[in-house]
């Protein structure tokens, strides 16, 4: 009898280290997934700068490309953790169909549960483009939601850094959604000097003030796609303001893949299309193919207590030239350039 006992104690024994084995074991890779994560995000980060001093277009093809499948391949697998369905890596192209790569998150400072209906949040992106160079925006924004979760309202403020000629930015913006509908307004002002970035032909850049207004629609009982519009206005110096919109569409394609495509028009200006491709690390609770197509009224809003804030996030500058002999400025070298994305 006793030794009977003595095998049920020895039995459960081995199933307790086999159980506290394996749960060690998953403890530990999902330890050594988010390492590995990080040094992937930041190889890639790496790979941007040195890229971005390289003139061959087809290497910035290939950074682009190893940036999102270098990521790709280390979240293979169904779980994923909340931090990676807000971090995304995309490829977006416009003029002239150069690309920009970017990595953008965004992350809650204060708690979030499913009875949150305030939160304080972090944005963060970088990007790196054949004209516009690196670009880095920071930015700290707060949402709050009404208690029956129908509509919310939300500030935010951000810094912009341009790397190649050292320009500097910042923006405040108001955010209001209320069902399917989303609304916002962003101010934007520059900081850093006027900037000679051509000695031997005397060009100068300046970062312009502006601001932005703009509307989004997400479909009822299609919440995977969204339509969306803005006008803006830049205050140039040495020509006239530059006015414009934008109108596009943001589809979520499949859990992991979305597509942003849209026109952007510049008055007396001739019209772009531009488009953007982006990854996400986790998986979006909607999408056409793979997950869920609709939401409850009150989870569409809710679901966007930590979404993106819209805004342009490249630096607008004004470019023009001055004479050699006088102060005054030639405007008809005034050039500038806007990207939407």
């Amino acid at each position: 009898m006793l030794t009977g006992y003595v095998d049920i104690y020895y039995d459960e024994i081995i199933k307790y280290e086999s159980r506290k084995y394996f749960l060690l074991r998953v403890f530990k890779e999902d330890v050594m997934r988010r390492k590995l994560l990080g040094l992937t995000v930041m190889a890639c980060l790496v790979g941007t700068s040195v890229f971005a001093a390289n003139d061959d277009v087809n290497s910035r093809y290939a950074a682009s490309y190893a940036v999102t499948n270098a990521i790709s391949n280390v979240m293979q697998g169904d779980s994923s953790a909340d931090w990676m369905q807000r971090t995304n890596v995309s490829v977006s192209f416009q003029k002239n169909w150069k690309p920009q790569y970017e990595l953008e998150t965004v992350q809650p400072l204060t708690h979030v549960d499913k009875d949150t209906k305030s939160v304080v949040f972090t944005q963060g992106r970088v990007a790196n483009g054949t004209d516009l160079g690196t670009t880095v925006n920071v930015g700290v924004g707060y949402r709050q939601m009404n208690d029956s979760k129908t509509s919310m309202v939300g500030v935010n403020a951000f810094y912009d850094h341009g790397f190649r000629n050292h320009h500097s930015r910042v923006s405040g913006g108001v955010e209001y959604f209320h069902g399917q509908n989303e609304f916002r307004a962003n101010v934007y002002r520059g900081l850093s000097d006027e900037r000679e970035i051509d000695a031997t032909h005397h060009v100068f850049e300046k970062v312009v003030n502006g601001y932005d207004v703009g509307y989004a629609y997400t479909f009822k009982g299609a919440e995977w796609a969204k339509t969306y519009a803005s006008v803006y206005r830049w205050d140039m110096k040495h020509h006239d303001d530059a006015k414009g919109f934008y109108v596009g569409a943001e589809l979520q394609v499949t859990p992991n893949i979305s597509v942003d495509l849209g026109y952007n028009k510049v008055q007396q200006q001739k019209g772009s299309t531009f488009g953007k491709i982006m990854y996400r690390l986790g998986k979006s609770p909607v999408a056409l193919w793979g997950g869920n197509r609709t939401e409850s009224v009150e989870r569409t809003v809710e679901s966007k207590l930590l979404s993106k804030v819209r805004r342009q996030n490249n630096i607008v500058v004004e470019r023009y030239t001055k004479a050699t002999t006088e102060a005054a400025v030639n405007d008809t070298t005034i050039q500038y350039t806007i990207r939407v994305i």
